[in-house]
């Protein structure tokens, strides 16, 4: 794990960080995107993103993950 602070921590390139700052935890999940990492995404980021381009499968299983892994933390697990 990088720090937050780091350049290339994704946390530090995100919103997350202004909640980070303000004393709240945090969890990050992402396909690697920041300036370091390759990422192979045309529309990241440009005015011809849209919800075509979107994995909805995909989606729906990182949104499992991130309620999943709030429900452990919030119960203390």
């Amino acid at each position: 794990m990088r720090d937050r602070f780091d350049a290339r921590s994704y946390l530090y390139n995100t919103d997350g960080i202004v909640f980070s700052n303000a004393g709240y935890p945090v969890i990050l999940l992402n396909e690697h995107i920041n300036g370091i990492e390759n990422l192979n995404r045309p529309h990241y980021h440009s005015t011809s993103d849209s919800v075509k381009f979107l994995d909805f499968s995909y989606a729906a299983s990182i949104a499992r993950v991130a309620i999943e892994t709030a429900a452990r933390l919030a119960a203390g697990h």
